[in-house]
């Protein structure tokens, strides 16, 4: 197995979707405050948060999940 990999779920809801996603990266992601058009890296956060009605990042002992829900 490799040192890094992921994983990804999608749960339908009541309401909608649920979408997480692990990986063994122990960096967390930061909340985006705007997206610098320039940068080739940074804006997936600032995507998510447009287009879903929540979202957050859990940490592990060893990695994260970042988590987001989408309403139908």
């Amino acid at each position: 197995m490799p040192d890094q990999w992921c994983a990804s779920t999608v749960i339908r809801t009541l309401d909608g979707v649920r979408i997480e996603v692990y990986d063994r990266s122990p960096a967390l992601p930061v909340r985006p405050f705007g997206a610098d058009l320039w940068r080739e890296s940074g804006r997936g956060l600032a995507m998510v948060e447009l287009v879903t009605a929540k979202w957050d990042v859990v940490a592990h002992e060893e990695g994260k999940t970042v988590w987001c829900e989408l309403r139908a």
